[in-house]
């Protein structure tokens, strides 16, 4: 079993009303950042912060444990092997084989909560690997090809999950906005793929710069606009 940790209300729902079925103006970016750190139902509102509107991206500080992060590590990090997208020289691996597991069940309700997208709609967990040296080119999450869309509608949403944190390097940079956010441990990052109406942004294309020293674990979780399929089958070879 994974360690305990306190447990944490991640809803956020009225600031979503404000930044997702709208493009808030200076008012409501206020409003909306307001209650990010606010909002009752959140039981460590300081942890929430708000990198940008356009396009949407949020950050939650310490979202899991030290331990957590040391658990999900250990389950599949034995398991993972050079990514199918030849342009990387990541490791990486989707947990298949521990959908069931207590902590990877919980992982996923509590992104559930926080980003208010149904379980269902995310794709399996990803686990993902960054020795020294290792980058990850600026690219998008959704999809432009038919064929991976599907039923399941394109990927609305992704949430970034930072495991180990490099000595150096390793940032995520949206050039769009200039941000530029560091791994650090136990850190989830969520940023949005598609407009409130469903049209991809291209303002969502984003990199991780080459890892500099140490090495460097993410958990991904890819959320879809309607119910995801569950098999790796249906998932992209570009991740």
């Amino acid at each position: 079993h994974y360690p305990l940790r306190r447990q944490r209300q991640m809803c956020i729902r009225d600031s979503y009303k404000i930044g997702y079925n709208s493009v808030p103006n200076e008012e409501t970016k206020k409003e909306g950042t307001e209650k990010q750190t606010k909002k009752s139902g959140v039981s460590h509102p300081e942890d929430i912060s708000v990198i940008s509107w356009n396009p949407r991206i949020f950050l939650y500080h310490n979202f899991l444990s030290k331990e957590e992060c040391e658990y999900i590590i250990s389950l599949g990090g034995s398991e993972i092997s050079k990514e199918k997208n030849p342009l990387l020289t990541t490791m990486g691996t989707y947990l298949i084989e521990h959908q069931e597991d207590s902590l990877v069940l919980d992982i996923e309700r509590r992104i559930a909560e926080w980003t208010q997208i149904p379980v269902q709609n995310g794709e399996i967990l990803y686990l993902r690997k960054f020795e020294e040296g290792d980058m990850f080119p600026e690219h998008i999450d959704y999809f432009s090809e038919p064929q991976y869309i599907g039923e399941q509608g394109n990927r609305l949403a992704s949430v970034y999950m930072c495991l180990q944190e490099p000595i150096r390097g390793g940032e995520i940079v949206f050039e769009s906005t200039n941000a530029k956010i560091p791994c650090k441990t136990g850190d989830a990052l969520l940023y949005f793929n598609l407009s409130p109406g469903g049209d991809v942004l291209k303002e969502s294309a984003h990199a991780f710069l080459k890892v500099e020293e140490g090495n460097m674990w993410t958990l991904t979780k890819w959320i879809r606009q309607n119910t995801a399929g569950r098999g790796e089958s249906r998932q992209a070879e570009h991740q």
